[in-house]
């Protein structure tokens, strides 16, 4: 019977990861005997993923492998909405892999309700311990990325992905599915937050440090403006933005509390946003 979802994984140089995705994937759906269409995405176009993964090509034919060469996860994203034939399409990052009980929950999820959008919850893991103060990625306004499903016309209406947000390769960038999902709640579109559709998100050690969280919100800050209708700010606009870095000081506890730096951060970034971005949000 063939399933009301597919499953992408967009990857670009991360062998090691995403194999063990791959493993932990098919061992569920053997497991479970559901079998998705799984689509993976390589955005590197030298392609050397293929050798590393043959064997599930060739084992699995569920499993397809397409090249994007345009740089950047949005391009990969896009490619992956095009290529899907189904109802549904769940995305997972490439250094994640399902739950035990995922399949069966995403499985009955696309079959027994109706959503434009639904975002799942990731349990971190590393090499190192998690930090207590690690956030926990989970929303309950937006989705994030590495555990999100789109029904496919939906994305299609609003025009997929925009090219300027997300990664492009190890650069840092964002909003690449926040921005879908700002379009689709203004059309009065349906997003589920549903927290127990979980997949095990590694978290490289380098990203466990405070400075890197605080960098990475900046940049969080900056992309967050190219999910506005405008073009460059207004004095209005950056008397706000000012205002907002301003109130998330805290006074001193801007000098020990991680989220109070981390929201000043997001702000400086915004206000830094708010002056080099172009409206380029179609």
């Amino acid at each position: 019977m063939e399933e009301s979802f597919s499953i992408a994984i967009c990857t670009y140089r991360r062998f090691d990861l995403i194999e063990l995705c791959l493993k932990k994937l098919i061992g569920l759906m053997e497991r479970n005997q559901i079998f998705p269409q799984i689509l993976i995405i390589d955005n590197d176009e030298k392609n050397l993923l293929k050798s590393r993964i043959n064997n599930y090509l060739n084992k699995f034919n569920s499993i397809s492998l397409f090249v994007e060469k345009n740089l950047g996860l949005s391009h990969a994203r896009n490619l992956a909405v095009e290529k899907c034939k189904t109802k549904y399409l769940a995305f997972i990052d490439d250094d994640a892999y399902p739950e035990n009980n995922y399949l069966k929950r995403l499985k009955d999820y696309c079959d027994n309700l109706e959503f434009d959008v639904l975002g799942g919850s990731q349990i971190p893991y590393s090499i190192r311990k998690v930090p207590g103060w690690f956030p926990s990625g989970f929303s309950k306004n937006w989705a994030s990325g590495f555990n999100i499903v789109f029904k496919v016309n939906t994305i299609i209406q609003i025009g997929g992905f925009n090219k300027n947000l997300g990664m492009k390769g190890t650069s840092i960038g964002y909003g690449e599915e926040i921005l879908p999902q700002v379009l689709i709640k203004g059309s009065n579109g349906k997003i589920l937050m549903i927290p127990e559709l979980k997949v095990h998100h590694f978290i490289n050690p380098y990203k466990l440090s405070k400075r890197w969280q605080y960098r990475s919100s900046f940049c969080r800050g900056r992309d967050s403006w190219l999910l506005f209708n405008k073009s460059r700010p207004s004095n209005r606009d950056l008397i706000f933005l000012f205002k907002e870095i301003i109130f998330s000081i805290k006074g001193v506890k801007l000098f020990y509390d991680f989220s109070s730096i981390n929201k000043f951060c997001f702000e400086l970034g915004r206000f830094y946003g708010g002056i080099v971005y172009k409206k380029d949000i179609k």
